[in-house]
């Protein structure tokens, strides 16, 4: 009986392979679902972002458009507040730059393009038909997911934040001022900066007398604002918020002042603090 013995050519063995390796990138892409749902999400908010910029356009350009594009020093965005027109009720939201407040409006009002939506421009006051039916929102619209609007009452910028690896580095080659956002309009310096607390460490207690001692510590940031006032706070609980003095400086660095009032043999906790604009 005569037997076979031919095994596999060099070709064939490259166009396996070559198969194997498209299968096996098709699995990865496959078994990533998260991130393809990222990019509809970003793809999606790319879409309106861009939608809303040529609506504003128009409505710039149309003499029969009334209202304006809305204040200055104000950040509109697209998260509901049912009871306060300047956000209080949303948690966490980074604190804002100067006088710059954030502006919400009610979930029943949100979409309206009357002027009375999250944002404050009237495109049914316009010749024409308005560009939209409702106003855009954020697909996820919670959280850190939101749509911002600002404007100098003559130009405007809108942004948001983008989640999917494919669609992130927009945000950082939009040609904006933030890295944060991606950012479109015809001005991209309108959106106001966000401040963040000062960074307090190193609390000291030295020159320890049976009525006081002289405390003090370390600011090592203003939080990106200007300083309002830095000092110590003593008591007999931890993180004391009572007995609080400003030293009388607004700079960052180290810092002391002598405390008193203080009941000798009692234990006593003291801590640094500093708040900005």
């Amino acid at each position: 009986m005569k037997i076979n013995k031919r095994g596999f050519t060099l070709v064939e063995i490259l166009i396996v392979t070559a198969i194997l390796a498209v299968l096996s990138t098709a699995a990865v892409f496959i078994l990533n679902p998260a991130e393809i749902i990222k990019q509809t999400r970003d793809s999606q908010r790319l879409s309106d972002l861009n939608t809303t910029v040529s609506a504003l356009s128009l409505f710039n350009a149309d003499s029969s458009s009334t209202g304006g594009l809305g204040t200055i020093n104000t950040l509109y965005i697209s998260l509901p507040d049912d009871t306060s027109s300047t956000c209080d009720n949303i948690t966490g939201l980074p604190p804002l730059a100067g006088s710059v407040s954030y502006h919400c409006v009610t979930q029943i009002n949100l979409k309206n393009v009357n002027n009375s939506g999250w944002m404050p421009v009237n495109f049914t006051s316009m010749s024409i038909s308005s560009p939209f039916s409702v106003l855009p929102i954020d697909p996820v619209n919670t959280g850190s997911n939101y749509y911002k609007y600002s404007t100098n009452t003559t130009q405007f910028e809108l942004a948001t934040p983008l989640e999917s690896q494919k669609y992130q580095p927009y945000m950082t080659n939009d040609g904006g001022d933030s890295d944060a956002d991606y950012e479109t309009g015809n001005s991209l310096a309108l959106a106001p900066g966000f401040s963040n607390l000062p960074t307090v460490t190193s609390p000291t207690a030295t020159s320890i007398t049976t009525g006081g001692a002289t405390l003090g510590a370390n600011v090592t940031s203003n939080g990106g604002a200007t300083l309002t006032a830095r000092g110590t706070c003593w008591g007999t609980t931890a993180a004391p918020v009572t007995n609080c003095l400003a030293d009388g400086f607004t700079a960052t660095g180290i810092f002391t002042h002598v405390r008193s009032g203080m009941s000798a043999g009692t234990l006593i906790y003291y801590r640094g603090y500093a708040t900005n604009n």
